[in-house]
């Protein structure tokens, strides 16, 4: 049986979710052909990944 830990920093990975906020913005700069500030949006599912647990 592993074990499982979260990241020292599962805190930002709340942050993430702000990116399933952002995705409609996003889909659009590769429809609409928005802004490429829209596309840093993209960032946010980084922090997403510090949510994730990881096996030791």
């Amino acid at each position: 049986m592993k074990n499982y830990t979260f990241d020292r920093h599962w805190y930002l990975g709340f942050l993430g979710i702000i990116g399933i906020y952002k995705l409609p913005e996003i889909l659009c700069f590769f429809t609409c052909g928005a802004s490429f500030w829209v596309l840093l949006n993209v960032l946010w599912f980084l922090w997403f990944s510090y949510f994730i647990p990881t096996a030791k």
